[in-house]
């Protein structure tokens, strides 16, 4: 059944897999995420830069893509990312939108990106209608991405290659669509959001250590 192939899968590892079991040869060179590495111990909340990036899918149903969800800090000191949570939905926007609600009471996200491009923009603004409603107030990036989607995903390859962004066991669904990922995958909405969220919590300038200054 499907769980008994997942665990073979994880034991067996994704090459050996697909060409023993599934008689579909793959090679590593195609899929680059292969040796992805987790986090066992990560830092205090308040020592990360904590952003997410939301890449929603218009359409909710089994033949359409996923919206992809990524939760990512950066620790202030080292520069090392740690996925807090990574999630693949299908789910249609108003309940992606409420389902992003109840999650971000429990992470201190200080900014939030909103991949808008053909009719996602109009999701952005009832997006943030809904955080309004919600007495949220974390400002929200449109983010339209510009040029080709392969060659923005496989730069993320030397972070994660020597460690340097560090994924969440927990999140199996995304882990999976991460580690699947090659240049004609079905599906790469979860490595396509990490990359939003990398560049996003890179290029935030945190207060927080400057906050007492202000004061005087």
């Amino acid at each position: 059944d499907y769980y008994y192939l997942m665990c073979k899968k994880q034991a067996m590892g994704e090459k050996s897999f697909y060409k023993e079991l599934q008689n579909d040869p793959r090679s590593t060179d195609d899929y680059i995420f292969q040796n992805i590495s987790y986090w066992e111990v990560r830092p205090e909340y308040d020592d990360l830069e904590i952003v997410m990036y939301i890449d929603p899918a218009i359409k909710a149903g089994k033949r359409n893509d996923y919206s992809a969800v990524t939760i990512i800090g950066r620790h202030e000191k080292t520069g090392q990312m740690y996925i807090l949570d990574g999630q693949i939905y299908k789910l249609l926007p108003d309940d992606l939108f409420q389902m992003i609600i109840q999650k971000l009471p429990l992470f201190p996200v200080e900014k939030i990106g909103f991949e808008a491009t053909q009719a996602q923009s109009y999701m952005k603004q009832k997006f943030e209608e809904s955080l309004w409603e919600h007495q949220i107030f974390i400002p929200v990036e449109e983010v339209n991405s510009k040029g080709q989607k392969h060659e923005r995903i496989i730069t993320l390859e030397p972070d994660i290659k020597r460690g340097f962004i560090l994924f969440n066991s927990a999140n199996i669904s995304y882990n999976n669509q991460v580690r699947d990922y090659n240049k004609g995958a079905k599906h790469d909405d979860a490595p396509d959001s990490l990359y939003g969220g990398v560049q996003l919590v890179q290029g935030v300038q945190s207060l927080k250590f400057y906050d007492r200054s202000l004061l005087f």
